[in-house]
């Protein structure tokens, strides 16, 4: 749990206003901080709240406020789709990186392959034997924190987001639960978004494989019971 605390920050979003975008003050200066203020360290923040109060709005506010000038990826966790291995990384992959981007990249090929099997419309460039589909999560989840660290800037952070969390695969779970502790502090952010249910479910038995999550579950619990925490 300790391990855990040091690699994210968790809001908990209540349900207080109706109908247009008001009353989220708090929760955007929380956001805002977090990103481009003084206690950027995290490079973890999730946002947690029962189905439709708004987090995907919220999340969509703070990016045209706070991260208008960032590298965005954004993907969506689809229930349909959790037999499908990383489909909301291979949606974020796809809708944020530009050409651009992935012409300075410089890592080995066997990173490259492993990214080339998530994306191959847009790394046709790269020669691989692999047969399609055959991905090695430990490699896979090197070659992505290393992409990550590399188009991240200074002047221009990079932003992973992932809405949804309750829907992810477990292996998408495990990747979170690499890059959280690997990339580039100040520089690198991954913002996720779920369910209260999400507690629920673990309660129910359904295992989840990544650290981060048993500690965000935990996390979720100690805000609801107390005022205290030094979260919000």
């Amino acid at each position: 749990m300790q391990e855990s605390l040091q690699h994210y920050r968790l809001l908990v979003v209540q349900r207080n206003w109706h109908g247009s975008f008001v009353g989220r003050t708090k929760e955007l200066a929380w956001l805002r901080d977090r990103l481009a203020g003084p206690a950027n360290d995290h490079p973890l923040l999730l946002i947690q709240g029962e189905a439709g109060i708004g987090k995907t709005r919220l999340i969509q506010e703070t990016l045209r406020r706070f991260c208008s000038s960032w590298i965005i990826l954004q993907g969506t966790c689809q229930e349909v789709e959790r037999k499908h291995p990383y489909h909301a990384i291979v949606e974020a992959l796809r809708r944020g990186l530009a050409g651009e981007d992935l012409a300075r990249l410089n890592l080995p090929g066997v990173w490259l392959e492993q990214i080339a099997q998530l994306i191959p419309d847009r790394l046709q460039f790269v020669e691989t034997w692999l047969a399609p589909g055959l991905i090695e999560p430990t490699i896979l989840a090197d070659a992505l924190v290393s992409l990550l660290n590399q188009l991240a800037r200074p002047q221009r952070s990079l932003l992973l987001v992932l809405d949804d969390l309750q829907w992810a695969d477990k292996a998408t779970l495990s990747l979170l639960g690499h890059l959280v502790r690997y990339v580039h502090q100040g520089s690198v952010f991954l913002l996720g978004a779920f369910r209260n249910d999400i507690i629920e479910l673990l309660a129910s038995g359904q295992r989840i494989v990544s650290t981060w999550v048993t500690g965000a579950t935990c996390g979720a619990k100690e805000i609801l019971s107390s005022q205290s925490s030094g979260y919000l």
